[in-house]
């Protein structure tokens, strides 16, 4: 997960500016992330998919479910109470979705989402007890058209939850990160990405580094030019 926080009022020289180009914008976004956000970045960095357990992939997946369509600064606000309320994905799965509701709406009243994180404790329960969670995973957790077979999990989303569970070099085309390629005259996201990529940085941690940066700052000069 990539959770927003209160940021305190910071230099206007240290705001990066989408003038300044892509390269140059990226910069300062660099510097603005990893001053406010290293904890987060370093534990994506160093999610590693091999080393995946059904509980880390199971909370990430209810978190790219729940920013699905809707604010992360909302989310990060009520995520660990709701992943608390949800509990172990196993004693979920024994459960229905009509006993799961009371205890979720008070926290966010989703219905459609809180179905298909029932449904994915299900899949997820099922799906360990016939193969075992390491066969699961690798077979069928291990790509990004693969992660489209869970519930809620779509074209975009995939790669947002492949990023997040250690598939590194999943660039997601986030609302904001289009934005920024258009504005930049990139044909896509991962375009974009590679071209402003240091050496040794995964994709993903530049497409992390540019959504804090731009989803911080805003995208009305990205609008306005339009």
């Amino acid at each position: 997960m990539e959770p927003h926080k209160i940021i305190p009022s910071i230099d206007i020289n240290d705001i990066p500016i989408l003038s300044l180009g892509a390269k140059d914008y990226f910069i300062k976004a660099h510097k603005f992330a990893y001053h406010y956000y290293y904890d987060v970045i370093e534990k994506i960095a160093s999610t590693r998919f091999n080393q995946l357990s059904p509980e880390y992939f199971f909370r990430e997946y209810i978190w790219v479910v729940y920013t699905s369509g809707f604010s992360a600064k909302a989310v990060s606000r009520f995520y660990d109470k709701l992943t608390t309320t949800y509990g172990n994905y196993s004693e979920l799965s024994k459960e229905s979705l009509d006993s799961i509701m009371p205890r979720i709406k008070p926290i966010c009243n989703n219905k459609q989402k809180a179905n298909s994180v029932f449904r994915t404790s299900k899949i997820l329960n099922d799906a360990i007890a016939k193969f075992g969670w390491e066969t699961y995973r690798n077979k069928y957790l291990s790509s990004t058209s693969s992660l489209t077979s869970l519930p809620h999990i779509g074209p975009i989303t995939c790669f947002h939850l492949a990023r997040n569970i250690g598939l590194l070099d999943s660039v997601k085309p986030d609302l904001h990160l289009v934005r920024a390629a258009k504005y930049w005259g990139y044909s896509n996201c991962e375009e974009m990405c590679k071209d402003v990529q240091p050496e040794g940085m995964p994709l993903g941690i530049v497409d992390l580094i540019l959504w804090y940066s731009l989803s911080s700052f805003g995208s009305s000069p990205i609008q306005k030019s339009k």
